[in-house]
């Protein structure tokens, strides 16, 4: 039958049946085709409880049809939205959860291809990419721009994708939405941080709508939280490692009796605790001095230097404020002054200080 004879039937009640979509033809989304059956579903259940068919028309003017009250796209978007909060919630392994959401989102959307990237200190890293094989073999790579433009914005960046020239991506115009070939790039924050972005493509016959930018949005929130929550379970297990690392530590040094074996066990769990490159324990001397105890992978003109110092920072640092202190890009920090040239040689960024407090 033609598509214009079903809908001009179905339109006069001529013919009994549900459209998948308005032009009442097999081209229809998936979305589509999602919403449909979830807005058919409760008109079936209540036409069996009452004995009628799903197809007869409803005699209850205040419970009209579900197929009316429903707009079958915006269920299928809410039945799309709900797996993917499953997806996310089912596993600990963001790599896992980034996988599958791609790939549910890329097939259930009917889009050409879904894209995760992961923004570092080098510049983007593509942790995920779904696509069609015709997209694949075309080659693809974020568009660093509009990368830079949506994270700084906070917000959705769309714009047309120009076609492949010479095995070169053409240059990126602004767009307006609605229009066939579409890219979007939404932002993906966690914890105030821009962690990356979600970037998904349309085929050109599957051009995009306001709608996918509010689904988009909604899909870039899921994978945040996702992510923080990812994040927070890694610490924690690092913290568990942290402190059953810190009870042997303890166990081990209560069995042993001499000093300097303690000292020396003591230097070798932190370096295997904290993944330090190098390590020390430095006395200080009542003359204001440090003496040199235990070293791990520090050169002699190093100790030299930090022992010559006549008022070392390292303890004033002690004595002053008696807790730990960090200080990144110790090189080029002020206290750093006296052993500069040593601490470029040696050739480490972050020193770590713990005091080592006695009685007497």
């Amino acid at each position: 039958m033609h598509p214009n004879t079903v809908r001009a039937w179905t339109d006069q009640g001529r013919l009994r049946c549900l459209r998948i979509n308005e032009r009442g033809d097999r081209r229809y989304r998936a979305t589509e085709l999602q919403g449909f059956l979830h807005a058919a579903a409760p008109g079936e259940m209540r036409s069996e409880a009452s004995g009628t068919s799903a197809l007869a028309p409803s005699t209850d003017a205040a419970q009209p049809l579900s197929s009316a009250a429903v707009d079958p796209v915006e269920g299928g978007r809410l039945a799309l939205l709900a797996e993917l909060s499953r997806l996310c919630a089912s596993t600990g392994d963001s790599d896992a959860a980034l996988r599958a959401v791609a790939s549910t989102l890329r097939r259930a959307g009917g889009f050409e291809s879904v894209a995760i990237g992961e923004r570092m200190a080098s510049g983007m890293k593509l942790r995920v990419l779904d696509a069609s094989a015709r997209r694949k073999a075309s080659g693809f790579e974020l568009d660093a721009r509009l990368v830079e433009v949506c994270l700084r914005d906070g917000r959705p960046i769309a714009a047309p994708r120009s076609p492949v020239v010479s095995g070169v991506t053409g240059r990126w115009r602004p767009p307006p939405v609605g229009s066939s070939a579409v890219e979007i790039y939404v932002p993906v924050s966690t914890s105030g941080r821009a962690w990356g972005v979600l970037a998904v493509e349309s085929p050109p016959e599957r051009p995009l709508d306001r709608h996918d930018l509010d689904l988009l949005r909604t899909v870039g929130n899921q994978l945040a939280m996702a992510l923080g929550w990812a994040r927070i379970r890694h610490r924690l297990r690092e913290q568990r490692a942290q402190s059953q690392a810190l009870a042997k530590v303890t166990t081990g040094l209560s069995s042993r009796l001499g000093l300097p074996a303690i000292l020396a066990s003591l230097v070798d769990s932190a370096m295997t605790l904290f993944g330090a490159q190098r390590s020390a324990v430095y006395l200080l001397r009542a003359d204001g001095r440090l003496e040199a105890h235990v070293t791990r992978n520090l050169s002699d003109a190093y100790i030299a230097a930090v022992t010559g110092m006549e008022q070392p920072f390292l303890g004033a640092v002690i004595q002053g404020e008696l807790r730990s202190v960090a200080i990144p890009g110790f090189a080029t920090d002020p206290r750093s002054a006296e052993l500069r040239e040593a601490v470029l040689a040696e050739g480490y960024d972050t020193l770590t200080v713990a005091p080592l407090v006695a009685d007497g």
